[in-house]
């Protein structure tokens, strides 16, 4: 059984942007101004987020992100449409999720805040201070521009279990990226990780070459990491070439960490296209 799937854009420290309740009140002032023509007077509520953008959410169900700068001048970032009438809206701080009232029911629109990095103690402290949903542990150098490689969890056990113990401590719920090595994902089950995420750059590397019977190794730690209670994330090198076939084949799979290629296919194809690109891929493997 494949849980449900999330796309992470991890771009900069690898961060979700979540939703905040800073609720301002200048969406129909924004709309008499004709500043953005979408915003009216049944607009339900407006939020802004970690990045400084403010979601704006009407009746029709039309849900959009403004960049308001200091000028008063506004950008539209980016919008969707929900396609459901709204009555209501409410934000809950703790759990980053975005509550709209339907005639049908309630609709919950949820992100998630994951940060990526080497715990050395600058990193432990910053995570601590911002209590991300999720926290991925990687053995980075200090110079390292990208991860190389996986936790050697079993030399590294005691440190890892340290880190871990406190930021569970605190209800983060913890990730160590590792390679497929089935050694190192049982390690990782010693030291108290909620979660894998598997360092994907051989998958990557050989399906390039058209040999897909790399993800074999992949499917084999997928499920050992499912027998032993481990939640399953995945990156490094994922695109919109290989993500589809990846996600069709994984089992148990629960999130990809997509990073590098997203900002190198927006160049060409803008962000907003490229995120819908890789929704739908995942989303059409995931019914395949």
């Amino acid at each position: 059984m494949r849980a449900s799937l999330s796309l992470s854009s991890l771009l900069l420290i690898g961060v979700i942007i979540p939703l905040l309740a800073s609720t301002t009140a200048t969406a129909t002032s924004l709309a008499n101004a004709g500043s953005v023509s979408e915003i009216d007077s049944h607009t339900i509520g407006m939020w802004q987020t970690y990045d400084g953008y403010s979601v704006v959410v009407n009746e029709t169900g039309f849900v959009m992100a403004l960049e308001i700068k200091n000028d008063g001048s506004v950008t539209e970032v980016w919008n969707h449409t929900l396609n459901m009438s709204i009555t209501s809206g409410a934000v809950d701080n703790s759990q980053h999720r975005l509550a709209l009232g339907t005639d049908s029911g309630v609709k919950v629109i949820s992100t998630e805040f994951n940060i990526e990095g080497n715990p050395i103690k600058k990193f432990v402290d910053l995570v601590s201070q911002i209590k991300p949903d999720q926290v991925t542990l990687v053995p980075d150098s200090v110079n390292a521009i990208t991860s190389n490689a996986g936790w050697d969890t079993v030399k590294n056990k005691s440190f890892l279990t340290e880190v871990i113990s406190e930021f569970k401590s605190q209800d983060i719920r913890t990730s160590i990226f590792v390679d497929t090595d089935l050694k190192f994902i049982e390690g990782a089950k010693f030291t108290g990780a909620d979660r894998i995420e598997l360092y994907t750059e051989s998958f990557a590397v050989e399906f390039e070459k058209g040999n897909k019977k790399e993800i074999s190794k992949y499917i084999e730690a997928s499920i050992f990491a499912n027998e032993l209670n481990l939640g399953v994330n995945a990156g490094h090198d994922l695109n919109l070439e290989n993500i589809n076939f990846f996600v069709d084949k994984l089992p148990f799979l629960d999130e990809v960490s997509i990073g590098h290629a997203i900002v190198c296919e927006s160049l060409y194809l803008g962000i907003e296209n490229v995120i819908n690109m890789y929704l739908q891929k995942i989303n059409n493997a995931i019914k395949q």
